[in-house]
This record gives structure tokens, C-alpha cells and sequence, in this order.
């Protein structure tokens, strides 16, 4: 009779086909103890029987249990799953690829040294020909052979790295990188690594490389390497503005505040600065040795500047930035008060020659200016006192400057200028005249009389040579240069008068050689005549001119012409009439000729 059954085993089914006979005998069964091995041999066919595994008769039901697939220098456990126990002692046979028999126990240890599959064989009553067997094929894979290369395993963040795997009996393999990322299709990435908190210090990434086998994935190997990255370095500054306004004549200070990484164990007499700043193109340096520091960095002139920053720390990581910063032209202020001491009332003229100045606003107390003036820009002065200004202008960039004038200009109130003169009625018989100076506030008096002369005393004298109008002018000065002029018109006003000489010598000596009347106050002469009669009363000479001499001759007839005698004696007459109806005036007397 047969009967067929399925055995299962946890890795592989198996089929068993069972022979039933009608007996056997006991030294048929064999067994023995022990763990199998490969190189067990047996020496016999036949074991000694063990008789706590006889069975009776009845043909129990079981399969052959544990691992059918391990790893090159792995064991596998393998044993007996009784599916229909048997009730009574058995006698069990394990074989290898139908070997000699390796053991008799229930459970045997199988650990191969090399790769390859074997058929283990499981046999119930092995010396009967009622025998039962249960077969089972246990395959061992050999481990993937593998072998990493890391072009890096320390550096600075961001770093690259290079990596390189050499694998055999594998056919899936898979990176880990240890910062989230992992490739399972290239055996030789290229990953960067990151580590951005810098405070916190040095990243440690644990790399490894799985390869698995191509029959077996619980067949792998793994290799495995740390990488350290330090962390990466910010160099970062902030301007206290992008741009600043240039004074001539001076250097323009950039104001930086250093927002880099907080670096430390450095200084800047070590070799390695930890902050090098750089102005470009002057090549204006710093170093400085705290982020707290602030550098002592310098424009010298106008126009666009870089500045760099290269920060470096004790693992020689380095981070660098740049940034524009720009030096603008002040602009130049420049005003004029063009009357810059003054006389009240009166007014200031302001010209304003700024340059470079877009807007521009000038302040003066006590008046009002607008903003961006046009220029000449004229105020009205009306009280006394020094005025201060301030002009503030600012160019297109935002440069300012302010101008203080301490003195813009000053006011004063003039002097008054006054004088009497003494006497009211001037005669030119007395042309003395006294001026009383009754100015007020001056300091400087200048006298014009009106004849060409004039003074500088106070209170003056002058003296008039003839009698006319003159116009007389007192021009006072103050302190403060104002000035003030009083002016009045005189009369010298004369009368009247002819002076006659009584004798003259006419003898051509050159000294008294002719006789004429002396008039003084011509001006009030509307007329004139002269007469001039010998002792027996005949006309001699007459004249109707001013100052028109006699030289003692007979200008009448001729008759004469020239008298010999020692001394004569003529009579003389001379009548004026006096303009403005003022009447008339006759004289007479006598003059002695003398040869």
C-alpha cells in the first residue's frame, strides 16, 4: 500500500512519498547522537540502535523544519516536524547529498564553509524497507565582498565628497549618508554636506555601504565611515549706511557692525587674522579679533568703495563678502550779505554762490526767507543790532552742510548831523565865521566851507576872502560807519567902500607908478565914473572902468601930457550908483603927483 503526503518545511515544500510494509526489525533502525557537519563521515552503514526512537508499526507523518537559505558563515538549525507524532521510539538517519548518515537525533546544526545548495535527507527507519523520507535543499550565499574609498572625510562646510564603492556577489547595493540623503543606483556619488549652525559646532555624518546578494538579500555587507564637517562660516557685516558725504580736507570713517559668525581661539598677531578687512581700491586694512569689534576702516576722496570682509577660524575655514559703500561730494555753502554794515534804514542785498546744493535755506533772526531762495534776495533792515545767519543746503545725495555766519551784517542808526553858524549876518569887512557843531552821535566831522577849503575840527573857524553865497557842508561819521550830512547856505554879504591913495610917483621905478580907487563891494556897483582935475580945475583924466589906473598924464587933450614940475596937487571925484535901487554915492578929494 502507499500513500503520498505533503510535508512542509517553513522555507520549501517538499513532497514525501511514504512505503508501508508489514515489518521490519529492530537492528534495521540506527541512530546516534551529534551535530552534522561536513566533514562527518560515518564509518558503517548502521548505527547502533538507540532504543528510546523505536517505533511501532504505524507510519507517523512529519516533515523537516528550519532554514533553507543562509549566508556564507552562517549554520542553519534543521529539525524534525512531526505532523502524526510517532507513539512509540524511532529510529532517524540525516544524510548530506546522500552521504553516510551524520546523525540520529531529532535535530541536527548544519554550517557550511563554503557556497553552494546541498539536498539534507531526513529518513524514518533508514535500514527497513518500509522506510520513510523527507528531503530538504539548504543553499548558502556567499556575503557580497565590498570595499569603500571617501575622497574627504574632514573639511569645511559646504563640502563635496567624493565616493567610491567596489563590490562583488552583490547585486543590490545602497548608500547611506547620514544627513538624510541615500543612492541605491550609483556606486560612486558625489554628495555635499552641509552644516550651517555654527555655534553649535563640528557635524559628525556616519556613512555606510550595503551590498546584498544576488540569491540571498540577507546576504550583505556594510562598510561604514564617520565624516566631520565643521561648521559653515558666515561672514556678514552691516553698514551703518551705504553712503556717507565727504568734508575736503578730511578722511570719510565707515561705520561697519560685524554680524558674522562669533569666531574664536584666534587673534590677529597669530598669523591667522580672524576678521581681515580691506577697503578697496585704497587698500585701507583692518583686523580685528571679536565680532564685537568694530573695525577702524577709512575712504580717503569720493566715489564708489568696496569693502571686504574674509573671516577665518581655527580650522582654517574661510568665508568672505563684499559690499558697495559710496563717499559723496559735499556740497559747498557759500553766501554774501553785500552790505554788511549799514545805516538803518536801509537795505541788505544777500547773494547766495552755493555749489552743489539741490535745496538750500537761510536763516537770519527777525526775518523771513523762503526755502530755495532766488538770488539777489533783498531784506529790509529796521532795527539796530549784529545779525548772525546760518545757511543750511543739502545735495542730491542727502549731504548737508550747515554754514554759521556769526556776523551777517550789522544795523546802526545813523548820527544827526547839525551846526549853527556865528554871526547870522556875515560882513565881509568881518569875515570871520565860527561853526558850532551840534551833531549827535558822530565820531568824524568833515567841514566843507564852500570855497574849496575845509576841516576836520569840531567846531571850526573860517575865514571868507571875499563876499559870496557858499554852500557849507558838515559830513559826520559814527562808530559804525553810518554817516549823516548837514548843509546851509551863507552870505558874505559887503558894503560899499573906495579906498583913494593921495599920492603916487610916477617915475617908472615900478612902485607906486600909477593912482587908481580901490573899491571894495564891486557887486553893489551898478555904475561908475572918475574924475580926475588939475589945481586950475581942467580935466586931466576919466575913467568909467573899475580899477582903471592914472599914470599922471593928460589923457583929456594931451595937451601937456606929462607935468614937470616937482609936486602938483589934482582934485578927484568919483561917483557910483549902487545897483538895486540902493542909491548913489560921490567922493572927492586929492592926490599929490610926486616926481
Amino acid at each position: 500500500m502507499m500513500k503520498s503526503y505533503v510535508l512542509r518545511t517553513s522555507l520549501l515544500a517538499i513532497t514525501l512519498i511514504l512505503i508501508t510494509v508489514s515489518s521490519f526489525g529492530a537492528d534495521d533502525l540506527v541512530a546516534d547522537g551529534g551535530v552534522l557537519l561536513p566533514s562527518f563521515t560515518a564509518d558503517a552503514k548502521k548505527v547502533p540502535v538507540n532504543p528510546a526512537l523505536m517505533i511501532n508499526c504505524t507510519n507517523p507523518t512529519f516533515t523537516i523544519g528550519g532554514q533553507n537559505a543562509i549566508c556564507e558563515g552562517e549554520c542553519t538549525d534543521l529539525f524534525v516536524n512531526w505532523i502524526d507524532p510517532p507513539t512509540s521510539s524511532v529510529n532517524l538517519e540525516w544524510t548530506i547529498n546522500g552521504g553516510d548518515p551524520v546523525s540520529n537525533q531529532d535535530t541536527i546544526t548544519y554550517c557550511p564553509t563554503v557556497s553552494g545548495t546541498v539536498l539534507i535527507a531526513l529518513t524514518f527507519n533508514p535500514d527497513n524497507p518500509n522506510s520513510s523520507t523527507a528531503e530538504i535543499s539548504v543553499t548558502t550565499t556567499p556575503i557580497p565582498v565590498t570595499s569603500i574609498t571617501i575622497s574627504d572625510i574632514e573639511g569645511c562646510a559646504p563640502l563635496t565628497v567624493d565616493f567610491l564603492a567596489d563590490v562583488d556577489f552583490a547585486a543590490v547595493t545602497a548608500w547611506a549618508f547620514g544627513n538624510g540623503e541615500n543612492d541605491s543606483e550609483n556606486l560612486a556619488p558625489q554628495i555635499t554636506f552641509d552644516c550651517e549652525d555654527y555655534d553649535s559646532g563640528d557635524c559628525i555624518f556616519n556613512v555606510s555601504f550595503t551590498a546584498q546578494s544576488i540569491s540571498n538579500l540577507y546576504c550583505s555587507s556594510t562598510k561604514t565611515e564617520t565624516i566631520t564637517i565643521h561648521p559653515q562660516l558666515l561672514a556678514d557685516f552691516n553698514l551703518s549706511s551705504e553712503g556717507v558725504c565727504f568734508d575736503i580736507g578730511s578722511v570719510a570713517v565707515i561705520e561697519i557692525m560685524n554680524t558674522s559668525s562669533s569666531i574664536t581661539g584666534l587673534n590677529c598677531s597669530g598669523g591667522v587674522e580672524p576678521y581681515a578687512w580691506t577697503v578697496f581700491p585704497t587698500g585701507a586694512n583692518d583686523c580685528t579679533e571679536l565680532s564685537t569689534d568694530v573695525p577702524n576702516l577709512f575712504a580717503a576722496g569720493t566715489g564708489v568703495f568696496n569693502i571686504g570682509l574674509v573671516a577665518t577660524d581655527s580650522n582654517n575655514c574661510t568665508s568672505q563678502t563684499f559690499k558697495e559703500f559710496e563717499v559723496f561730494n559735499n556740497p559747498i555753502p557759500e553766501i554774501t550779505f553785500l552790505q554788511n554794515t549799514i545805516c538803518l534804514p536801509l537795505e541788505v542785498e544777500i547773494l547766495n554762490t552755493s555749489t552743489g546744493a539741490s535745496t538750500f535755506h537761510l536763516e537770519v533772526p527777525g526775518f523771513v526767507i523762503p526755502v530755495n531762495f532766488s538770488s539777489p534776495f533783498v531784506i529790509e533792515a529796521e532795527y539796530p543790532g549784529i545779525y548772525e545767519a546760518e545757511l543750511t543746503i543739502t545735495s542730491d545725495e542727502g549731504c548737508t552742510v550747515a554754514l554759521d555766519i556769526d556776523t551777517a551784517f550789522q544795523a546802526w542808526y545813523p548820527p544827526v548831523a547839525d551846526f549853527l553858524v556865528t554871526p547870522e549876518e556875515i560882513l565881509f569887512l568881518d569875515p570871520i565865521v565860527t561853526f558850532e557843531n551840534m551833531s549827535n552821535g558822530g565820531t568824524e566831522y568833515i567841514w566843507s566851507f564852500g570855497d574849496g577849503t575845509g576841516a576836520s575840527e569840531v567846531n571850526p573857524e573860517h575865514e571868507y576872502e571875499r563876499a559870496d553865497s557858499y554852500e557849507v557842508q558838515l559830513h559826520v561819521t559814527n562808530i559804525h560807519g553810518c554817516t549823516d550830512i548837514a548843509t546851509q547856505t551863507i552870505h558874505v554879504t559887503n558894503e560899499l567902500q573906495i579906498f583913494v591913495p593921495n599920492a603916487f610917483t610916477p617915475d617908472n621905478d615900478g612902485n607906486n607908478d600909477s593912482w587908481a580907487p580901490v573899491i571894495n563891494g564891486e557887486e553893489l556897483i551898478l555904475s561908475y565914473e572918475c574924475w580926475v582935475y588939475d589945481r586950475w580945475g581942467k580935466l586931466v583924466f576919466n575913467s568909467t572902468t573899475i580899477g582903471e589906473p592914472w599914470i599922471g598924464d593928460n589923457t583929456v587933450d594931451g595937451a601937456g601930457t606929462h607935468y614937470v614940475s616937482a609936486t602938483e596937487q589934482f582934485s578927484w571925484k568919483i561917483e557910483v550908483k549902487k545897483v538895486n535901487g540902493l542909491g548913489a554915492n560921490i567922493s572927492t578929494g586929492t592926490v599929490f603927483l610926486v616926481r
